[in-house]
């Protein structure tokens, strides 16, 4: 029995000293006034040192896409406009939307002294669209009959089809988007499904310095020609030098980092979580400073998904039936604490889409019948969702009010009903 305890110890101390080995994370040397740290947004990646973005599968959560790689449109979902990047201008539709002529910026180098022109763009669609298998080859085959440069800085896209938001798959709306290659690295590679872009070229202001092998954490740091990229010709130079993104672990550990001083940025908390995190650091902020805390303008909401290929959920009925058994009211506060847009269409509410969708739908939504007569558009959610943020106590002054009130009217009850009393003024 002895010989079997001495054993049974052995063995877990052999898990603790591999658990330690796997969970160490050997940190870079860097000053950290001139730091800063963010939550890797997909963890710890398997494998770290893959920075072919193009190539599916390949995760760019791990600051590649904020630091490294540069597109020709962003997107702002708060107002709905776009912010040129790589592109001088908005994209120049032809012919009943089958051309578009796009002018790009000049001045922008890749990190490695390259100069970026319009070759580089004619490139990363033709290479792309010979490439199946890889990121927007079967978009790009689908609609593209012909690109080719016009001079050094304009690019000619010919299409098929009449598309009318064919720029969209150029244009960044918070997250990714096809992003350019250099052609003077990927036209020395025969299989871009196995090339790993290792070290990366960048056309962003930051290059990647070093990074975890166990796939922990990446830091990057400031272009000393950042004044070359479209970051640091439309709005200067970025502040950190070094930008560190790390994967901590789930929530506790990161609320324990940020409450030590040493994470500056966390992309996602629960609720509960950041109760803890403002009660355990004066310094940690967010959106607002009472509830509802976070910003509303994501346009990725929070969803109940399901696969819809898979019985029973390729039935409409089925579908129509979870729908109508769950309390959306429930879901919120219990889920989110109240901390969330209720979305009852397939687009997110943004600020922008609100005005653009939900206003005009707001009739269709209220009349919207079921083939047994029945109307499934429920207006009282924004008041129940009031009820439970008044009865939880989440304001305590005039300003949280206001918060609320902006919060519900613009974003809730619009959506279901015009007015609400005034009395939360």
């Amino acid at each position: 029995m002895k010989k079997l305890s001495i054993i049974i110890l052995f063995i877990l101390m052999l898990s603790l000293v591999g658990q330690t080995v796997t969970f160490s994370q050997v940190l870079p040397k860097v000053p950290r006034h001139e730091t800063l740290i963010v939550d890797a947004l997909h963890g710890r990646l398997a494998n770290p040192k893959d920075f072919n973005f193009w190539k599916p599968g390949v995760s760019v959560g791990n600051g590649a896409q904020q630091m490294l790689f540069d597109g020709l449109w962003y997107l702002d979902p708060q107002t709905g406009k776009v912010i040129n990047a790589l592109a001088q201008s908005g994209p120049i539709y032809e012919n009943n939307f089958r051309k578009m002529t796009v002018n790009l910026r000049k001045g922008i180098y890749w990190s490695d002294g390259k100069p970026f022109t319009a070759d580089d763009v004619v490139f990363t669609v033709d290479y792309l669209m010979k490439h199946p298998g890889m990121s927007y080859s079967d978009a790009f085959n689908r609609y593209v009959s012909k690109v080719y440069k016009k001079d050094n800085y304009t690019v000619v896209f010919e299409l098929k089809e009449s598309v009318p938001a064919f720029h969209y798959l150029f244009t960044s709306i918070v997250y990714a988007t096809c992003y350019i290659m250099p052609k003077h690295v990927f036209e020395k590679v025969a299989d871009p499904l196995k090339f790993e872009f290792n070290p990366p070229i960048s056309l962003g202001p930051y290059v990647l310095k070093q990074y975890d092998p166990q796939g922990y954490w990446w830091l990057f740091e400031r272009r000393v020609d950042w004044r070359r990229t479209s970051v640091g010709q439309t709005y200067g130079m970025p502040q950190p030098k070094y930008v560190l993104f790390i994967y901590d672990g789930p929530d506790e550990k990161k609320v324990m980092a940020q409450a030590q001083h040493q994470l500056d940025l966390i992309f996602d908390l629960t609720p509960e979580s950041w109760e803890i995190l403002r009660k355990s650091n004066p310094y940690s902020r967010v959106w607002y400073k009472d509830f509802p805390w976070a910003w509303m303008d994501d346009v990725r909401a929070r969803i109940m998904a399901m696969n819809l290929e898979k019985l029973p959920f390729n039935n409409k009925d089925v579908r129509w039936a979870l729908t109508l058994a769950t309390d959306i009211v429930d879901v919120v506060t219990s889920g989110f604490d109240g901390i969330a847009r209720v979305n009852p269409l397939w687009i997110c509410a943004t600020e922008s889409l609100l005005k653009e969708y939900y206003l005009i739908l707001e009739d269709w939504l209220k009349n919207f019948t079921l083939e047994d007569g029945f109307k499934p558009w429920d207006p009282t959610v924004p008041d129940r969702i009031v009820d439970y943020a008044k009865k939880k106590r989440l304001y305590s002054n005039r300003q949280s009010k206001r918060n609320l009130w902006y919060w519900l009217v613009e974003i809730c009850s619009r959506c279901g009903r015009k007015t609400l009393s005034k009395e939360w003024i």
